[in-house]
């Protein structure tokens, strides 16, 4: 069976590449986070930094795999690979974890929560101090923006 997204909207802005992480969040609607991660009909993913949030693109999957299909988490955890989290209403501890040892932090919340009032939530984070996995994906992002400079510089040099 074909595990690979149905469809793919992905948004070409260029203030999604300056974002600091990526979030996804589990979503039917686009506007709550109410799906559980293994059989989610789509991926809300957007971006964050301390000035804004912004919508960098929305997975939709193929809602004729049922099950628990190793296929389909597969395209889940593609779907995932710049993201520092997933927010879901539910995730099997298989899925949690190949995330976290993968870099990507699971969080479950309750069933409708508003991706907007998460990513207000997550804004508010990082103006206060990011704690929890947010710090971590922070540090983490801090070390990558380094390694860049440095590999840049490396490449500025006469040889």
């Amino acid at each position: 069976m074909n595990s690979a997204p149905q469809r793919k909207l992905q948004l070409i802005d260029r203030a999604a590449h300056s974002f600091w992480f990526h979030v996804a969040f589990a979503t039917n609607d686009q506007e709550h986070i109410n799906q559980h991660f293994g059989s989610c009909k789509a991926l809300a993913v957007y971006g964050l930094d301390d000035a804004q949030a912004g919508l960098v693109e929305v997975i939709q999957f193929n809602p004729t795999i049922a099950g628990h299909d190793q296929g389909k988490l597969m395209a889940r955890y593609q779907a995932l690979e710049n993201c520092a989290a997933v927010y879901c209403n539910a995730i099997g501890p298989s899925a949690v974890g190949h995330l976290l040892a993968t870099g990507v932090q699971p969080v479950k919340v309750s069933a409708g929560m508003s991706i907007h009032q998460a990513l207000i939530e997550l804004h508010q984070q990082l103006l206060d101090g990011p704690r929890g996995w947010l710090a971590k994906a922070m540090k983490h992002q801090d070390s990558n923006t380094s390694h860049k400079q440095q590999l840049n510089a490396l490449l500025d040099d006469e040889w």
